[in-house]
């Protein structure tokens, strides 16, 4: 026997926490027969403007099943960015043979934020100018012109971006930064 309530969606719910077996709304599960509930329902006060991993989408298909992902951050230029980490990534194995990523991770920040967010972005390390790796480098001419460095020494960087998305086959969404402006702090 089935431990859930079964809710109609089309219909307003006002039920209580240990009606719901002490769930909460993010913890909904839907039923093979459309239009009904298995659990609390799912509010758009938990979708809206919230992204927390409890609240992103899973699909199931005959398929497999995979969670959609979605952008963090809203499209803007408005933002202000610190390179806090690097990871690399060799011998990845890809489509076209193997490849090396870079993972940088942002704090990106903005005007009124109490904290800043992090996010990680994936580059293919290639030599190809207008590759979004060497377009990334080409920002840090001004502070380092006439120097070899290593990728290391991009952390601790910061200065302002641009914030825009990136929408995949799959549908998954991307963060990705453009860098507009960066302070030389060496």
């Amino acid at each position: 026997m089935n431990q859930y309530n079964q809710y109609n969606l089309d219909q307003p719910i006002n039920t209580t926490l240990e009606e719901n077996n002490g769930m909460n709304a993010t913890n909904a599960f839907v039923n093979s027969q459309p239009g009904k509930v298995i659990g609390p329902p799912m509010t758009n006060e938990n979708l809206e403007g919230n992204q927390a991993p409890n609240c992103r989408m899973i699909s199931f298909t005959t398929q497999g099943t995979k969670i959609i992902r979605t952008a963090q951050l809203q499209e803007g230029s408005d933002y202000y960015f610190n390179i806090i980490n690097l990871k690399m990534r060799n011998g990845v194995v890809g489509q076209y043979g193997n490849y090396d990523q870079v993972f940088i991770t942002y704090a990106i920040s903005k005007y009124g934020w109490e904290s800043p967010m992090e996010i990680t972005v994936p580059y293919t390390l290639s030599t190809k100018v207008d590759s979004q790796f060497m377009k990334l480098m080409s920002h840090f001419r001004t502070i380092f012109d006439g120097q070899n460095i290593t990728l290391d020494q991009l952390v601790g960087l910061s200065g302002s971006c641009t914030i825009f998305h990136y929408q995949a086959a799959s549908g998954a969404v991307y963060d990705q930064v453009e860098i507009t402006s960066v302070q030389n702090c060496y």
